[in-house]
């Protein structure tokens, strides 16, 4: 019989106790250059930087050309890292193996498997959602119990609880029914929270369309269902895209952790139909075949000004350019780009317009075998997320 011990509750959630969040650790070995450049950034900069939204960044060449997209929700955090900054906040609502009094929320899976159930007494599609988010570097994660996702009384109750508790975005896994989708969005849409919903499984891409018209505005459709395995079982299962999407849309990892088999990518056409609609499609990306979440970019005419993009643009090249000239593009010329990025852009994070800094540069960055050296910059703000790709190449790197 399964009785975990009760956490303590805060306002009627049970909460594992757990230490503070740790601050981003800082580089000590990383270009000092870098560090320049960023410690004297202006004002004008960060200001510039508060206004952002969702945006994928290509800057290529010795001038940089750029290329933007813009799309998904406004993410709000809720539980609080220090001043100025927030930390990733999932919800969950799923049904559990046993009643549970309330709402649950905590910052490790082995706390969620002691105060709800282990992941194998299902296996039930909550816990996998809740395991490969805190795997992937979502930091907090509130699970909304319901006695089942037909019920659309206690699913919406749940998304209100949710919502109160400042979530970030919310995800039911498993949940296709279109009508309670709809009835979630209602709960929650004046909230700024992203809500995730599931395509049904073996869906194409004809079907999600038609799945993500029938939802109405305001729900993003994750597809499509993944062979997956889950730590704590053996065995591989199909997992809708809601238990895997999480720490990809929230910014917090570029390519998830953990085993699961390649989904096939769409073509570049449906992937742009997929995103003009709303959807949110995970892919294979790199050597590795990492599970990657796919936004297609659309063109911005060079010298076009009026983008938050523009003051990162000069802070990352400023910093990173001096690095490549005369350099040859491999595994050294990587690890220097990684450290001066995370120099470069940690006052931002200290200065509170970012809560997390993310900077990758490596053979999967790199998988395309190019010319040119490939940093990922991923930058998490206190109310969006904001992506940007870059692409160095003053003096000319060579292959």
């Amino acid at each position: 019989m399964l009785a975990p011990s009760p956490g303590p509750r805060r306002g009627g959630v049970a909460e594992a106790e757990s230490d503070p969040v740790a601050e981003a650790e800082s580089d000590s070995v990383a270009e000092s250059e870098a560090e320049s450049v960023a410690e004297s950034a202006p004002v004008a900069v960060l200001a510039a930087l508060r206004s952002d939204c969702t945006s994928s960044l290509v800057l290529e060449g010795p001038r940089s050309s750029l290329r933007a997209t813009r799309g998904g929700g406004r993410l709000r955090g809720g539980a609080r890292r220090g001043k100025g900054q927030r930390v990733s906040h999932l919800g969950v609502i799923g049904v559990a193996p046993r009643a549970l009094a309330g709402p649950v929320r905590v910052r490790k899976f082995g706390d969620f498997q002691r105060l709800v159930a282990p992941v194998e007494a299902g296996p039930y599609l909550a816990a996998d959602a809740v395991c490969h988010a805190l795997m992937n570097g979502v930091e907090v994660v509130t699970f909304a119990p319901v006695p089942s996702l037909d019920e659309r009384g206690a699913l919406v109750a749940a998304a209100e609880r949710l919502a109160r508790e400042g979530v970030d975005a919310i995800v039911a896994p498993g949940l296709v029914d279109v009508e309670a989708a709809r009835k979630l969005w209602e709960a929650v849409a004046g909230d700024e929270v992203v809500l995730w919903v599931d395509a049904p499984d073996g869906a194409d891409v004809a079907a999600v369309l038609a799945h993500r018209e029938r939802l109405g505005p305001g729900p993003r459709v994750a597809w499509p269902w993944v062979p997956t395995v889950t730590p704590g079982l053996r065995a591989q299962r199909r997992l809708p895209a809601t238990c895997l999407v999480a720490a990809l849309g929230l910014g917090v990892t570029g390519a998830l952790r953990g085993v699961h088999e390649p989904p096939a990518t769409p073509s570049a056409e449906a992937l742009a139909s997929l995103e003009a609609a709303g959807c949110d499609v995970l892919v294979a990306r790199g050597r590795r075949r990492q599970i990657a979440l796919v936004r297609p970019v659309r063109s911005r005419a060079r010298g076009e000004s009026g983008t938050a993009g523009d003051p990162v643009e000069r802070l990352l090249e400023a910093a990173l350019a001096p690095l490549v000239m005369g350099a040859t593009n491999g595994p050294a010329l990587w690890r220097s780009l990684e450290r001066a990025g995370r120099v470069a852009l940690e006052p931002l994070v200290r200065a509170g317009v970012y809560s997390r800094a993310w900077v990758r540069c490596d053979a999967d960055t790199n998988a395309d075998g190019g010319r040119d050296p490939v940093v990922e910059v991923r930058l998490t703000a206190p109310d969006r997320v904001r992506e940007v790709v870059l692409r160095v190449s003053p003096g000319g790197a060579r292959a």
